[in-house]
């Protein structure tokens, strides 16, 4: 049966803003233009909602814009590539998969931007730095990325790590039970699994979005040290997969004593979103893990639930060298494809989505209903949006936080300074923990292949990476498992390692060169 579950898995798996200023009001070349209507396929199988209409920003967004969104949402990440293939394109596509941004990345599926933008005489608000960022090998740019943060910032305390920062919560009445255990060294956290587990053999002892390649990767090897990026540097300075960084081993050797310990499940890690949600929400676990925001979900869904089951952020750092390494450009990106039917008003809705009065509507809400300035001129929560959120809502219903299009990064990581629920109080101080150890290296992108030979051999040894990672820890025993990983580190070097790490050295400290 495990055999049946590691073959299947594999299937399945292949900013603080400060006292910010005032904006001016929102552009009215925006609001005059005759309404359109653009079909838009967003490519995240997980997304909160699956229209557009019918949400407070939403409907407020098309009234100033005129342009309404038909949204499609992806089942997997399977269907955009074939889409591409076939040219049955919507006029618009919001993507963070890799492989279909590469895809859209050609003149003949999508417009470059900068040819739109030069043809209308559009400004998009682009800097220098996003422009060479998103600049494909031909020499145009099909998108802009969202919510990338320079280090600089990170390093002046400006912005705070986002909101889907990896982190776990737990029950705290089962915490109460097994002696509430402190939390300060991953051994505690350990302990205290194991405790739940032995007091309470029918809960879910630690329960875990994405996989164990997804958020509880980004936890753990955060806090072991190890940057979970696919390229780093190594020790001394040269750009290696991640795959021959030997700390990985700690990485595996401890996902594998939870599983032998019982604490996590091969059968869990093929749960899409909405399983994962479910069981969190059932309350029948004493740990989750995914985003910053956990906890506060977890607690919502058991007043909705009418349970008095209440769940806590672990809201610190549990390693003594935590480290996340952030090697990406941005996040997401919307593309405009060449069916598209008024390429002018899409580029015009794209550049009016990067201005600063808009990124504040998409990110936090109306101003003045959602969210306003307090005497200091700090962003905070409106009363009637505190009140809607504590009985049990969230600000999904309302459509915040959601359409990113235009975001920079500090509008992502909004921050109530006028807060005082416990929840939202520890996910700022972890998000903010978060920051302090936050290492950018955008070139780092770079390092990955986009397509010729080398993005073949890294497709190859990516795919292996996933089905050995399982076997590794999903192995029944310490001997097992180290074995697996052996064969995994010889698989990679057969599969052209070496070649793939000389391409991305030489490729990233070329461009490092310029």
């Amino acid at each position: 049966m495990k055999k049946a579950w590691l073959v299947f898995f594999a299937v399945v798996l292949s900013g603080t803003l400060g006292a910010a200023p005032r904006a001016d009001a929102p552009s009215g070349a925006a609001g005059s233009k005759a309404p359109v209507t653009f079909t838009i396929w967003v490519d995240m199988p997980w997304f909160w909602y699956d229209k557009y209409e019918g949400k407070e920003v939403a409907d407020k967004m098309t009234e100033i814009s005129g342009v309404k969104l038909e949204m499609t949402r992806a089942v997997d990440t399977t269907q955009l590539p074939i889409m591409i293939a076939s040219g049955n394109l919507p006029d618009l596509i919001y993507t963070d998969f890799q492989n279909s941004i590469v895809g859209l990345s050609d003149p003949n599926v999508c417009w470059p931007m900068n040819e739109l933008s030069a043809r209308y005489g559009v400004d998009i608000h682009a800097s220098e730095v996003d422009i060479s960022n998103n600049t494909a090998d031909d020499g145009n740019y099909y998108t802009i990325k969202n919510i990338f943060i320079p280090q600089e910032r990170y390093a002046k305390g400006e912005v705070v790590s986002g909101p889907g920062t990896s982190s776990v919560s737990y029950r705290l009445d089962i915490w109460e039970e097994i002696g509430r255990p402190q939390f300060n060294t991953l051994d505690d956290l350990e302990k205290a699994l194991i405790a739940a587990k032995e007091k309470y053999p029918r809960i879910v002892p630690f329960l875990n979005d994405g996989g164990v390649l997804g958020y509880v990767k980004r936890f753990f090897m955060r806090q072991l040290g190890i940057p979970d990026s696919n390229f780093q540097y190594d020790s001394r300075g040269n750009v290696i997969h991640l795959i021959s960084n030997p700390d990985l081993l700690e990485y595996y050797k401890l996902m594998n004593r939870y599983y032998r310990q019982g604490l996590i499940s091969l059968e869990a890690q093929t749960y899409n979103y909405e399983r994962f949600q479910d069981l969190r929400n059932s309350g029948n676990t004493f740990m989750t893990n995914r985003s910053s925001g956990e906890a506060g979900l977890s607690n919502a869904a058991q007043v909705q639930a009418g349970r008095n089951l209440r769940f806590k952020l672990i809201d610190h750092n549990l390693g003594n060298k935590p480290v996340v390494f952030d090697t990406g450009i941005g996040w997401a990106g919307l593309f405009i494809t060449k069916n598209n039917k008024d390429p002018r008003r899409a580029i015009e809705y794209f550049a009016w989505h990067r201005l600063p009065e808009t990124r504040r509507l998409a990110a936090w809400g109306i101003e003045g209903r959602h969210w306003e300035y307090n005497e200091k001129g700090q962003t905070v929560r409106t009363q009637w949006l505190r009140d809607a959120v504590a009985g049990g809502g969230s600000q999904y219903d309302y459509g915040i936080g959601t359409w990113l299009f235009g975001d920079q990064g500090d509008e992502n990581a909004f921050i109530d300074y006028g807060v005082t629920s416990q929840d939202a109080l520890d996910a700022l101080n972890l998000r903010r923990e978060t920051a302090k150890i936050t290492q950018v290296h955008p070139e780092l992108y770079f390092a990955e292949p986009k397509d010729g030979d080398m993005r073949i051999i890294f497709t190859r040894i990516s795919d292996m990476f996933i089905t050995a990672s399982n076997e590794i820890i999903f192995a029944d025993s310490e001997a097992a498992m180290l074995a697996a990983y052996n064969r995994m580190v010889q698989q990679a070097n057969t599969l052209g390692l070496g070649t793939l790490e000389k391409w991305s050295n030489d490729t990233v400290k070329a461009r490092l060169a310029k």
